[in-house]
This record gives structure tokens, C-alpha cells and sequence, in this order.
């Protein structure tokens, strides 16, 4: 009966630790993407240079302040979730619904840009996954253009 009761604790006590321990992420203190905002690019198309604007997740620190060193993960939902699905679709071809909610479909996509980039792969996005995507890049003209940093 003791190692009945001892298994079944242990079972609980994994279940709870999966729930409420930190992503690395939020272990580092990194804010949840809590919307979308302009992040300025700019980039060369042939030998010219181009000011643009990507659609990037971002969270809100204080007024007047944006941290572009932010995460988002399944569950979450909202215009930083757009920004995400929209260039998964656009600059990656992912196909997605555009609904504004992090579901399997986005976590399956994430990691396949991941994986195409050769970065860890966990389904998340965070700086790293941030930094490695394409985004849809609109310029004053209003013409697109998929950018990435690397």
C-alpha cells in the first residue's frame, strides 16, 4: 500500500512540476508577448537600401517602452499571435488559419522553421526563433519583401 500511494504522489507531484515550472524563458525573467508592434528594418534589395516595417510580437514594460525580447508559447492568444501566424504564412509558407491563437498547427510550424534554421527546436518562440524567421517587410511604397537578421 506505501508504494502504491508513493507512485501515485510522485505521479502528481510530475504533473504539478509541468504546470507551473518556468520556461527558460520566463526563468530569465523575459516578459509574455503581449502585442504586436512596428519594428523599423532596413535591408537591401540588389544594391539598394530599403527602410521598412516588419509586424513583430513584443511586450509592453512601461508606457512608452517595447521589449522585443519577449515569448510566446501554445495557450497564448491575441495581435502577437497574428503577427506570428502571418509571417509562418507569408515568408515560410506554413499555411496557417490566421486566428490569433498559438495552437498545435503555429507550435508545428514554429518548429519547423526551427528546424530549417538549425536552432533548438521547441515549438516556442522566444529572441533566438525571433531572430532566425522571416518576416513580411512592407516598405513606403507598400510593397513586401520577406527580412530576416540572419
Amino acid at each position: 500500500m506505501k508504494r502504491i500511494i508513493s507512485g501515485a504522489a510522485t505521479v502528481v507531484l510530475a504533473s504539478l512540476a509541468a504546470v507551473v515550472l518556468p520556461t527558460t524563458a520566463q526563468a530569465a525573467g523575459m516578459p509574455a508577448c503581449d502585442y504586436a508592434g512596428q519594428q523599423s528594418t532596413y535591408y537591401y534589395a540588389g544594391s539598394v537600401g530599403v527602410n521598412a516595417w516588419t509586424s513583430q510580437p513584443m511586450a509592453s514594460w512601461h508606457p512608452g517602452y517595447a521589449a522585443t525580447d519577449c515569448y510566446v508559447h501554445r495557450g497564448a492568444s491575441g495581435p502577437e499571435v497574428v503577427a506570428i501566424q502571418s509571417a509562418l504564412n507569408t515568408c515560410h509558407g506554413a499555411g496557417l488559419v490566421v486566428d490569433g491563437i498559438f495552437g498545435r498547427a503555429t507550435e508545428s510550424a514554429l518548429f519547423a522553421v526551427q528546424a530549417s534554421r538549425g536552432i533548438g527546436q521547441d515549438g516556442r518562440y522566444g529572441p533566438q526563433t525571433r531572430d532566425h524567421m522571416s518576416w513580411d517587410a512592407v516598405t513606403s511604397a507598400n510593397s513586401h519583401s520577406c527580412w530576416h537578421r540572419y
